[in-house]
């Protein structure tokens, strides 16, 4: 009985040794959540109780990488670096089209630059982002970011521990197409709307899917990104990609070594 029981217990360590020597394969897994339009829409805004869509649902198209570790960049991330799964645009670029909006670190290098109406912030550390509202600790989690050759954004925030954040930036009723950067059970995923939302909809998509925090991507004109499915192959997203050779900066994912 005894020996049954150790012969056992060592197939079961084994095999756990023999799936360690095998990692899951990078890649940037693809869902699509449907929502009905009138779960979605609220019924004060009457103004926009017409869809575009062909159909009665909304969809939000959600971006996951597997296997990989974020960051941020000023460098526009190489298509051909097959490292790279998923890499989209990130803060907003300056109306002059120059520089990015906003105080930024890439691998610990600080640069200063004039805010805007930004309210959260993005900060990577060793490939982990962490989402939060701008506060007073803010200028010591961009040193921390400094210190640890980590990155930091700064954007609008949608939704802080479970609680919508308004958005004024942006005109209440306005639809165009919307994307964020989402945190829920401690993993980290970007979603994107497949039609064009109002940013009040749109938080209200990212709560019905129980985001617990969520930052806006620049969209919009800047829209185009990419990313590589299981097979390796880089797939082209982005509806509205006029704006793309003024993009400075990029939220990208790639393969942890």
């Amino acid at each position: 009985m005894k020996i049954t029981a150790v012969v056992a217990f060592l197939a079961v360590a084994f095999a756990s040794v023999s799936c360690k020597g095998q990692p899951e394969a990078s890649f940037t897994k693809i869902d699509t959540i449907c929502f009905d339009v009138n779960e979605i829409r609220p019924p004060s805004d009457t103004i926009e109780a017409k869809s575009d869509t062909a159909d009665s649902v909304f969809r939000l198209i959600k971006y996951a990488p597997v296997r990989c570790k974020a960051g941020f960049t000023d460098i526009k991330p190489d298509k051909n670096n097959r490292n790279i799964k998923f890499c989209v645009a990130a803060a907003f670029t300056s109306k002059e089209l120059t520089f990015v909006v906003g105080d930024y670190v890439v691998q610990g290098r600080f640069v200063g630059q004039s805010p805007d109406a930004e309210t959260g912030f993005c900060v990577i550390l060793n490939g982990h982002p962490h989402i939060r509202k701008l506060s007073n600790n803010t200028d010591k989690v961009m040193i921390r970011a400094v210190e640890s050759k980590g990155d930091f954004f700064k954007q609008m925030i949608l939704v802080s521990d479970f609680k919508p954040v308004e958005c004024t930036i942006f005109d209440k009723y306005r639809p165009t197409y919307r994307r964020a950067l989402v945190e829920k059970d401690g993993e980290f995923f970007v979603a994107e709307s497949d039609d064009r939302l109002s940013i009040g909809e749109f938080q209200t998509m990212l709560m019905k899917i129980k985001a617990k925090n969520a930052i806006y991507l620049d969209m919009g004109t800047w829209s185009e990104g990419f990313y590589r499915n299981q097979d390796n192959e880089l797939i082209s997203i982005g509806k509205q990609i006029q704006s793309t050779k003024y993009q400075t900066n990029w939220l990208y994912f790639e393969k942890i070594e």
